[in-house]
Parts: C-alpha cells; structure tokens; sequence
C-alpha cells in the first residue's frame, strides 16, 4: 500500500511539471487573458478562449504577451519571423525560435501583424460577362433587333483595370433603324480596401444620334462601400473631357464633372441579382451640356454560368444634335454566359 501511494505521488508531480499549452496576454491594467492567440489584424489581437470564445483585444491595452505555439509575427520593416513570443520587460516580447535562436527584445509598436492570412496563389482574379439577344418579327411588321455587351474586369489586391463594348443594330421593313457601338475602359488603383483613384474613357459612335466619335476621358476618386461575391457598391467623382465629334452639326467640346455609381446585390437567395449602373456627366462651362447613361436590371442564373437577363438602358443627351431627340431607351433581354 505504501508502494502504490509512492506511485501516485509521483505521478502526480510528473503530471503537475508538465507545462499547460497555452497564450497568455497581459494587460496595462493587469489583468491576464488565457487561450490561443488566433491573430493580429489592423490594431486589434483575437485570442480563441475556452470560456468566452474568441476575445478581440485592443492592441494599444496589451503590455506584453506570451505563446508556447509557434506563430508568424511581421515587423513595420517587413521583416517576418517565425518562433514563439517570450515575456520580456512591458511593452516588448521576445521572439523564440528553435531551441537556441531568441531575438533582442522588440517593441509591440513594431509588430504590424500575427499570423497574417496567406497571400492569394493566384493575383489577378478575372470576371466578367457576356450577353446577347436577337428579335425577329416577319409578317405584318418585318423588325430584326440584335444586342451584344461584353465586360471583363481584372483585379488585384490593388488594382482594378474593366474594359466593356455594347452594340445595338436594328432594322424595320428592310431598312436600317439602329446601329450603335460604345466601348469603355477604366483603371483604378486602390490606396486603402475602400479608396481609389481612377482613370477612365468612354467612346460612341452613332449616326442616328449624328455621332460619329463621342468621347469622354478623366480621372478622379472612388470609394469602395462593398465589395463581396453576394453585393458591390461604388461611388465616383471626378473630371472629364467630352469631344462631340458631329457627322453633320457642329462639333463640340468642353470640360464637365462625372459622377458614377455602380451597385449589385443578389437576391432571394442567390435567385436572383439586382443591378444598376449610372454615370453623369454635367457641363462645368454651360449647365446645358448634361448627359446620364444608365442600367438596370435583373439578371437569373440558369445553367452552370449561364443566365438569363432582362435590363433598361437610359441615355439622356439634354444638347443633342439638331433634329435628334434628347432620349434613347432600350429594352433588352439576352442570354449570357459569366465568368
């Protein structure tokens, strides 16, 4: 009996040295949060806790911090070590790695992040569409309507670069009643996730419209409110330049502001995407000199990436050339494949 009571004491010292696996952060105030230390992001620390959960701890509160796991801390220099943190004097950890290497200590003002999330295999993320429709009516009314639009749009963590065309071609009894072609590029780089400068052009060409070249290129800046697979919101303010190159009126030209926004969000679950698109273009020498182009719409998956989608494209020219009027409406269906 003596023998086994031996026993047990030992175990139980054995047991009572072997170290207990886990982080500790300590406060300015002293208080001592336990746990695993998830990460550090912007100006918060996320410790993962068994009784509360994952804590977010103000970064600017900690006085120092230990971890016995092995975490990847980055430096303001850019400098990104592997090892666990050891206590040292407040206000700065000292960095374990490997069973002898351990770093002076460094300032928590120096560390900018903790384990950060990896950096993405793949760049530059491409999407787009492609959309086209066709209506044919023979018999008592003999029409034929043709609509194609295409968009791609190449991102980056901080850039984005879009690049579109859209043409409509119709004709009623055998004559031509339509034919238009715009295309439109646009850059923009971003200097934080929500703010962004950017550069832009338009180009249209429609001789309905007596058009024979529009143009309107400018720069300005844009603020990203949302950007997620499920809903996008942007908004845009910046200078252009518009040249009105007229087949028969004089041509005309003058500096304006744009104003643009653009915003989708998908609906009923996932059934189905809301869409609108605007952009403004206001004269900053005559008042007169306006123009708004918009979409809107409603666009269904069907298959794999196709879809189905039913749109309004508004475009007001308030000084149009004269004998054409001021509005264009079309009223579109098509089928479209995304990517």
């Amino acid at each position: 009996m003596k023998r086994l009571s031996i026993v047990i004491s030992v175990c139980f010292l054995l047991a009572s040295a072997i170290p207990c696996h886990a982080d500790e952060i300590t406060l300015k105030n002293g208080d001592r949060i336990s746990g695993t230390i998830v990460r550090k992001d912007g100006e918060s620390v996320i410790i993962k806790t068994t009784y509360a959960g994952d804590i977010s701890i103000n970064w600017g509160d900690i006085n120092t911090l230990y971890s016995d796991a092995n975490m990847q801390i980055v430096l303001a220099d850019g400098t990104s070590i592997n090892g666990n943190a050891i206590q040292s004097q407040p206000g700065s950890i000292k960095i374990k790695s490997g069973e002898i290497l351990e770093t002076a200590p460094i300032s928590l003002d120096q560390i900018t992040a903790i384990n950060p999330p990896a950096i993405d295999s793949t760049p530059v993320k491409l999407s787009g569409y492609a959309n086209a429709g066709l209506s044919i009516a023979d018999g008592n009314t003999n029409t034929k309507n043709f609509h194609i639009d295409i968009e791609s749009v190449a991102r980056t963590k901080s850039n984005r670069f879009t690049v579109g065309v859209a043409h409509n071609r119709a004709e009623t009894e055998g004559v031509e009643s339509e034919d238009d072609l715009t295309g439109y590029m646009k850059y923009d780089h971003f200097f934080t996730p929500k703010w962004y400068a950017f550069t832009n052009a338009i180009f249209t060409k429609d001789q309905y419209k007596d058009l024979n070249l529009k143009t309107a290129v400018g720069v300005g800046a844009g603020y990203q409110v949302w950007e997620t697979p499920e809903k996008n919101l942007s908004f845009e303010l910046g200078l252009n330049y518009v040249n009105e190159d007229y087949i028969l009126a004089e041509d005309n030209n003058y500096p304006a502001g744009r104003w643009a926004l653009s915003y989708d969000n998908l609906l009923f679950k996932q059934a189905a995407q809301f869409f609108h698109k605007h952009q403004v273009l206001l004269g900053l020498e005559q008042v007169d000199d306006f123009s708004i182009l918009t979409q809107t719409g409603l666009r269904f998956p069907l298959i794999e990436r196709l879809n189905a989608t039913f749109q309004v494209n508004w475009d007001w020219d308030n000084n149009p050339a004269p004998g054409t009027k001021r509005a264009d409406t079309d009223y579109l269906a098509t089928i479209g494949y995304s990517w």
